[in-house]
């Protein structure tokens, strides 16, 4: 009887020992959340410890406490092929014969490739000063990473959004960009072209002591990067003096002259003023009559153009006054991005109107293009400096 008991033992002993070996799933690698680009190929996988064979079933959450069991999905490893939707967690359920457990959940997280909406600018700066750089860009995403090149080549440790380089000397000038990287890609910047020069002597003719007012210019134009000026002195009504300083073309080391040509930009705006209350004080037009009925402008047809009515609200006298509602700080340009000076915009304008040479627009013209966008404001309600009205202003004198 004694060998029989001892092959009963051990047939516990080895049922005893086999039930005690089993057990039911254990993870021990998570999914694990990821960034991705949309339309990417997301795969997830998790390893687990346990006794086999080992059911699998995934899921997706669009919410943190809901969730739907993602068909097929029965693998250790699940492939989510061009995905498209972002924030989505998935986690999965793993069974066996003794038990279930749930891993958890991986959020995956998808972004665009960079766009850029401002590149670096082309900018001049005196040997000595300071120089920044700077991109504006959309799809920020956590990871972003940022490579500046100078002459095409990466700049070491010049990783940042914005390069900055402080008294610049002129081996320092040439061309410089930005690589913008993110986990959907990557896009580079147009290239921006630092001039550097050294102040020339200034140019020109004077039968008058100028030396300090000279200094005074000449440090404006270093602390403030203006790269040209021009002075001209009257006495009795004769010219005394006319100084030139800097140069009038950087980039082709032309120096500034007596009969360098200026922009003259917002000096404009006094002689449109001018004008207009001299045609009012001679009864030709009126400061409170609505400039948009009486110009007669077409309707704006170009693609996005929407008319607002209290375009017709508007007076000479708005215009003038800068109140006539329009906001370059906050209206919306024709790129969908925040900030429109339509000064900026001309070569769009003249695509819109059907225009092939930019130079021949009008004030008229743009009159009719800012016509197909909405106000920022009501006409009279606040004032802001807006080179738009002006531009209506002058559209509308011509009619006299």
């Amino acid at each position: 009887m004694k060998p029989f008991r001892i092959h009963l033992l051990l047939v516990f002993l080895w049922i005893a020992a086999t039930l005690s070996l089993r057990s039911q799933p254990v993870i021990t690698q998570q999914p694990q959340g990821q960034t991705n680009g949309v339309g990417a190929d997301v795969t997830l996988s998790v390893a687990v410890q346990g006794t086999p064979p080992f059911g699998y079933q995934w899921r997706a959450f669009p919410t943190i406490s809901t969730f739907t069991n993602i068909p097929g999905a029965k693998e250790p490893m699940l492939l989510l092929s061009n995905l498209q939707i972002s924030g989505y967690r998935f986690g999965v359920v793993v069974t066996n014969s003794e038990g279930a457990t749930t891993s958890q959940l991986a959020r995956v997280v998808l972004v665009y490739p960079p766009g850029i909406l401002d590149p670096p600018l082309t900018q001049f700066s005196w040997a000595g000063q300071s120089v920044s750089l700077g991109v504006r860009f959309t799809n920020a995403t956590t990871g972003m990473r940022y490579r500046w090149q100078w002459e095409g080549a990466d700049l070491p440790s010049k990783t940042n959004q914005t390069l900055t380089i402080a008294k610049v000397q002129l081996t320092n000038a040439g061309d410089y960009r930005i690589v913008l990287i993110n986990p959907a890609g990557s896009l580079t910047s147009a290239v921006a072209k630092i001039t550097i020069k050294t102040m020339p002597p200034a140019t020109g003719v004077s039968f008058v002591n100028l030396t300090n007012l000279e200094k005074s210019i000449t440090s404006m134009m270093l602390d403030h990067q203006v790269p040209a000026a021009s002075l001209a002195v009257m006495k009795d009504g004769r010219l005394v003096a006319a100084r030139c300083y800097g140069y009038a073309d950087p980039e082709n080391n032309e120096r500034t002259q007596p009969d360098s040509i200026f922009r003259i930009a917002s000096m404009t705006k006094a002689i449109v003023a001018t004008v207009a209350l001299k045609l009012a004080e001679q009864g030709r037009l009126s400061l409170d009559e609505q400039v948009f009925p009486k110009m007669n402008l077409p309707y704006p047809t170009f693609a996005g153009a929407k008319v607002d009515p209290r375009l017709n609200a508007i007076t000479l006298r708005h215009l003038l006054n800068h109140t006539a509602g329009f906001d370059p700080a906050t209206a919306t340009n024709p790129e969908g991005r925040v900030g429109f000076n339509p000064v900026s915009w001309t070569s769009r304008c003249a695509k819109d109107l059907g225009i092939a040479d930019m130079l021949k627009l009008t004030p008229r013209d743009m009159a009719r293009w800012l016509a197909g966008f909405p106000l920022q404001n009501n006409p009279g309600d606040v004032f802001v400096y807006s080179n738009g009205g002006y531009i209506v202003a002058s559209a509308y004198q011509r009619l006299v």
